[in-house]
């Protein structure tokens, strides 16, 4: 009779303690609060690289977790000697190759503490286990860049949850807290991120010809991480980085060469303001390709620059002049100098045009005096017909201009009003004729 109690007892004690470890709740570390930050620094280069990876605990559960480190893998004496915390980062170093961790276009590969030293890359690790300051461990990691396209998640938890699941027996704690994640990528070559869904986190996306810097900033309580989002592609032509700086470079020069280019065919002066307005234009532009916009975004802001620029140059301008283009050999107006400088263009073959003289309308000639044969020689002077009536007769429709008066002998101020920007400028003129220069727009012109 006793025996066969004895058995029943010892059934009831197994069926109770089964019970009990299907009821138990979970384990949760740090309940009573804390906060577990992770920073990690990414660089992938021609689809390899590697980086950093930062974990800190601070508030009670650093505490928690150093008592369970002296209690699993120590003899629970109260201190954390080197070969315990060495086999705790040991366990870690497993649960994070394993968990095979993806976030901002890098796969995880390898960790192992950055120079190999337990004392030299943990901080507040060793020691007490009743110490409640702060826990930081470091470690190097090695990544390869994500072979196809997929979407990832910013906040993906699989960092935080490895660092609790290191714990020896605790396969199934959670850590109820804060977590804040700090996540820097840098991408080299022509891998991109893009479409980016962060609502809860703060994303940085900075962009260079062939690079792409990105920044994710994350704050929330455990064991709930939003879902951030962004895409990873190996190559997209259309947000790459390298093919938008490739491609972009062309109407960013245009942007700011064709004013110019319009003005030189028009022969006109360059203004000053139209020049800065595409520099500013240009400017813009690079900004937004910097900061990240979207690929389409980027490649329409440049084209409005360019038909933006157009239709003020041509506004200011004017349309070309037919055959104007200067000739071989000539420079344009101001092709050397600073914009805006004002100087006389090169001589043209053809006569100057003549001044408007607002103070003296019958100095105004249309046109130079006609030009004399040259005299007969000595040897044909007597075979030669007089001088009134060797003198070629004018040809009908033709009329000869008056001769120019003499130089006059000392110098007189004069206000003259350009033909060409209709400006009035004082010159001095000191004979007759004399070539002058309009200060406003650089004509020259010629005053009898």
């Amino acid at each position: 009779m006793g025996a066969r109690l004895l058995r029943w007892v010892v059934v009831a004690a197994v069926i109770a303690q089964l019970l009990l470890c299907v009821v138990a709740p979970v384990q949760a570390i740090g309940e009573q609060g804390g906060t577990l930050t992770i920073t990690t620094t990414v660089q992938l280069r021609a689809g390899t690289g590697g980086g950093t990876l930062v974990y800190k605990l601070t508030g009670p559960v650093a505490h928690q977790v150093r008592l369970a480190i002296d209690e699993g893998f120590g003899d629970s004496d109260g201190t954390i000697a080197a070969d315990e915390g060495s086999a705790f980062t040991s366990a870690l170093d497993g649960e994070i190759e394993s968990a095979n961790p993806r976030f901002q276009g890098a796969d995880i590969t390898a960790v192992a503490l950055r120079t190999r030293s337990i004392a030299a890359d943990t901080l507040g690790l060793l020691g007490p286990s009743s110490d409640t300051g702060s826990m930081e461990l470091s470690y190097t990691m090695q990544a390869d860049s994500i072979a196809r396209q997929q979407e990832l998640q910013l906040g993906d938890p699989v960092l935080a949850q490895a660092f609790f699941d290191a714990l020896p027996g605790t396969a199934n704690r959670t850590f109820v807290g804060t977590v804040v994640l700090d996540h820097t990528t840098v991408i080299v070559g022509a891998e991109t991120l893009s479409a980016p869904a962060a609502d809860d986190g703060r994303l940085l996306r900075l962009r260079a010809p062939g690079a792409e810097i990105y920044t994710y900033h994350l704050r929330y309580t455990a064991p709930n991480p939003p879902l951030d989002t962004i895409v990873y592609s190996p190559f997209d032509p259309v947000e790459s980085s390298l093919i938008i700086g490739l491609v972009g470079a062309i109407p960013l020069v245009l942007t700011i060469k064709l004013p110019g280019t319009i003005a030189d065919s028009a022969q006109r002066v360059r203004v000053r303001w139209v020049h800065r307005l595409a520099w500013s234009l240009a400017g813009v532009d690079l900004l937004v390709y910097s900061l990240g916009v979207s690929g389409p975004l980027v490649l329409l802001a440049l084209g409005l620059s360019v038909i933006v620029m157009v239709l003020v140059a041509r506004r200011v301008y004017g349309p070309a002049v037919p055959g104007g283009a200067p000739a071989a050999g000539t420079p344009s107006l101001h092709r050397r100098g600073r914009l805006g400088r004002r100087g006389a263009p090169p001589p043209r073959a053809a006569a100057p045009p003549p001044w408007e003289d607002p103070t003296a309308d019958p100095e105004l000639i249309a046109a130079p005096p006609r030009q004399r044969p040259p005299a007969p020689s000595s040897s044909s002077q007597s075979r030669a017909p007089s001088a009134a009536s060797a003198e070629p007769p004018l040809v009908e429709g033709e009329w000869e201009a008056p001769a120019p008066p003499p130089s006059t002998p000392r110098a007189t101020s004069k206000s003259i009003r350009c033909t060409r920007c209709k400006q009035v400028f004082s010159v001095t003129i000191e004979r007759r004729p004399m070539q002058v220069v309009c200060s406003h727009c650089g004509q020259v012109g010629l005053v009898r």
